[in-house]
């Protein structure tokens, strides 16, 4: 079938995810607030990756347990003010971002339980409990695996007569054409020298054990680093991870990953979810754009504080 042939080839630039939620929520999402849903800001990897048209899957939690429909993102952004019914009550924004999406089919509600998917056993079937656990969790996720894509389309095509079809929508990355090696050294010299003008002692290569950090800063010099950053560029996201793990467990160092690539992000939010979890909420995901962006404001105020002679 050609359809699961172009899912399976071009699984980034046609990516799929899941809608976890309560029946209460995706009640409101549909009903009060035109299709629209919103996560908290630890899920900011995921949303940020999100694609106009990307499929995404519903699935109910509660007591039904299943995908109900599908549908496509449409657009998102951040929104600073209470939505949803918790955030009313508590006068606080939980959920600031947000997207909205189109439904391409839903069953009615007294259908779900009957005539639902059951995404679970089938991934209990294939990959244990741990990876349900970590796919069905509330918010929005990135469904990588191409044979559980192929299960719920043929799922949908069997139980809901609904072919999922896959337009090749190629994710426009906005990046500057720069050699991998090249912008690696340009990242790790902007951090040195935005260190530098923290007042800090910014080091780069820094050894630790039998690994190199790109870059640390230290407070004094005896000291341990207070900061560690890794700049990923092409190579292996998982050594990177790693190497800011040892640095936080052996120095509980601020740690940071900086990232060039979407699919990176992508990568990196699903080693956090599993294998680096202890790390999840520690480690601080920056885009590389970021970076050059906070070194040109923080030497224009440096040389304006200078101008000043504040410095």
């Amino acid at each position: 079938m050609d359809v699961l042939g172009i899912m399976i080839n071009d699984i980034y630039s046609n990516s799929c995810w899941i809608m976890s939620s309560n029946k209460e929520n995706f009640k409101y999402a549909i009903e009060i607030y035109n299709r629209t849903w919103g996560v908290q800001d630890k899920w900011f990897p995921q949303w940020k990756a999100l694609e106009r048209e990307n499929i995404i899957f519903f699935y109910i939690s509660d007591n039904v347990k299943k995908i109900i429909g599908c549908g496509k993102i449409e657009n998102k952004f951040i929104q600073r003010e209470p939505l949803w019914p918790d955030e009313i009550r508590e006068n606080k924004v939980k959920y600031p971002l947000r997207f909205t999406f189109k439904v391409d089919i839903l069953l009615s509600e007294n259908e779900w339980n009957n005539r639902g998917i059951d995404i679970i056993k089938f991934m209990k079937e294939n990959w244990g409990r741990g990876k349900f656990a970590e796919l069905l969790r509330g918010g929005v996720n990135f469904i990588q695996h191409k044979e559980l894509i192929n299960f719920l389309i043929r799922e949908f095509n069997k139980k809901l007569s609904y072919e999922i079809l896959f337009d090749k929508i190629p994710i426009q990355y906005e990046e500057e054409v720069i050699e991998e090696q090249d912008l690696h050294k340009q990242l790790i010299e902007l951090i040195v020298q935005i260190g530098n003008m923290n007042n800090l002692l910014s080091q780069k290569e820094y050894k630790i054990d039998n690994m190199i950090l790109d870059v640390v800063w230290r407070r004094i010099e005896k000291g341990s680093p207070t900061y560690v950053f890794e700049v990923q560029v092409g190579g292996d996201v998982y050594h990177a991870l790693s190497k800011l793990k040892h640095a936080f467990d052996l120095w509980n160092s601020n740690v940071f990953l900086i990232i060039h690539s979407k699919r990176d992000v992508i990568k990196a939010d699903q080693l956090l979810g599993g294998t680096f979890h202890e790390i999840k909420e520690r480690v601080k995901i920056i885009n590389s754009k970021d970076i050059r962006e906070l070194y040109k404001r923080k030497k224009s105020w440096v040389e304006f504080e200078k101008k000043l002679g504040i410095l």
